[in-house]
């Protein structure tokens, strides 16, 4: 999707922000950019919409070279969330949403159809917020409405750049997990800059860590964290070693006795409890007391973490749980296997 290769930066004044660096952020990717002030990072992420253009090296978009892209078209498929919120204060919400598509002289109908569609999917009711201004919303509205501006011309490309650390905890927490979800349904490649490490490790699939205008590691968080590079991995991520944050797959029981086929139900009591899968391994529901409950709803997913399979036993009285990927059943997850990981992963409390 986006494609660096032997990119280098050096501004007028000598200063050489960017040392040669290779990278790919794959299709539908939340590739995540890392590192102290100063490592390069914004200036990387510059690059990709050509805020600032690359002294050496090239930077490929689906093979096309951006420098030979016309200008506006590569913008428009691309959007971009400042730490700035920057909405424009004398139009409204729904004007500020509505702002490329626009430019993109799409269809009134169109555009209405989109801001509703936008403004649903992050939680903004539409009677009450569609004609406020920007200055009648809290930050964490503001922010809300700048990503779906960058949203709002459907663009393959999203950009963000340290788009919540001028929010309260809070608030930031919150459109953390509003951001996760939202990649879920919109899945977007999108290119993220922070210097807060907890943030990389909640969001991103792919982290990026910079030093001084070079990558020192590129990995998943879950790699990141068991098998930093060096002692500058080490000493940024700090006490971050989190072993909830460990994905499910590593886990995961395929063989697992609690699964079984539609085909296979007749051979099992109905005093039993089963997972049941349809012909193509789709998951169905919860065979319990001879009915199959399609209802059932703490189904967990390969890349989910550790931390959010204990928020889902704590929502039933299982001790197994399902887990999908891409909507077929590949195995569970027992609460007795979570508990005996974490205790060997911790001893008096830290981790070994």
């Amino acid at each position: 999707m986006i494609n660096f290769t032997g990119v280098k930066k050096t501004f007028p004044d000598g200063t050489e922000a960017i040392k040669g660096i290779d990278f790919t952020v794959k299709e539908g990717d939340f590739f995540v950019l890392i590192g102290p002030s100063g490592c390069g990072k914004t200036t990387t992420m510059k690059m990709v919409n050509r805020l600032i253009d690359p002294t050496e090296g090239s930077i490929k978009i689906n093979g096309e070279n951006i420098q030979e892209m016309d200008i506006k078209k590569l913008r428009w498929n691309i959007g971009y969330v400042l730490q700035q919120i920057a909405l424009f204060p004398h139009m409204t919400i729904e004007e500020n949403i509505a702002v490329v598509p626009e430019l993109k002289k799409w269809p009134k109908a169109n555009i209405r159809q989109r801001v509703d569609e936008l403004m649903s999917m992050v939680g903004l009711d539409l009677d009450t917020y569609r004609t406020k201004k920007p200055n009648e919303l809290s930050g964490g509205q503001q922010q809300r409405v700048g990503v779906i501006r960058a949203l709002a011309g459907d663009p393959d490309i999203i950009l963000m750049d340290e788009p919540f650390s001028a929010l309260d905890p809070i608030s930031r927490e919150q459109l953390q997990k509003d951001i996760r979800q939202l990649q879920k349904e919109i899945k977007k490649t999108i290119l993220f800059v922070t210097h807060d490490m907890d943030e990389a490790l909640a969001l991103g699939d792919t982290i990026c860590v910079m030093k001084e205008g070079g990558i020192v590691q590129i990995d998943t968080p879950e790699q990141l964290l068991h098998e930093p590079k060096d002692e500058f991995v080490n000493e940024f991520l700090g006490d971050r070693k989190d072993p909830l944050h460990v994905k499910l797959k590593h886990l995961l029981l395929e063989e697992s006795h609690w699964v079984v086929s539609e085909e296979g139900l007749s051979s099992v009591s109905p005093n039993d409890q089963k997972f049941v899968a349809d012909s193509s391994g789709a998951f169905v529901g919860l065979y319990n007391e001879g009915v199959i409950n399609t209802d059932f709803e703490q189904t967990l997913h390969e890349d989910s973490t550790l931390r959010d399979a204990i928020r889902a036993f704590k929502k039933t009285d299982m001790v197994v749980l399902p887990v999908t990927r891409n909507d077929k059943l590949t195995g569970t997850v027992s609460l007795k296997d979570i508990t005996f990981y974490l205790e060997g992963e911790l001893h008096d409390g830290r981790l070994v």
